[in-house]
């Protein structure tokens, strides 16, 4: 029976200072926490899941981004374009230092800015 406990790869040397080129493991220094178009009109499409549930799981993966210094990007669409309702503000509080990006491309990958982040 094959050994169902996580293990380090072979040859894995643990640092307290990773290097987020050479290191497998997800860390502040190799990931960031991306939340795209958290806004009042589009999440009135969002059936398969109670809104309630949703807003207090992605404040919970907030709050732990912020607890472990996870760099934080909010992104939402067509705000300044077409008036369209901002990221939630119940989010955005939990996180003040949080890049926010306003695309203006439903895309964000097409969003110039939101790649040089």
């Amino acid at each position: 029976m094959p050994n169902k406990r996580a293990q380090y790869p072979q040859g894995y040397q643990g640092k307290s200072i990773r290097d987020p080129l050479e290191d497998p493991f997800l860390s502040p220094t190799n990931s960031t926490l991306i939340l795209i178009d958290y806004q009042p009109h589009i999440l009135m499409g969002v059936n398969s899941m109670d809104h309630a549930d949703l807003i207090h799981n992605t404040q919970g993966l907030i709050k732990t981004a912020v607890h472990f210094d996870i760099p934080i990007i909010f992104s939402h669409v067509g705000v300044g374009l077409n008036d369209s309702q901002p990221f939630l503000e119940e989010l955005r509080e939990l996180a003040p230092d949080a890049v926010v990006i306003d695309r203006t491309n439903v895309n964000a990958w097409e969003e110039e800015e939101f790649v040089k982040q």
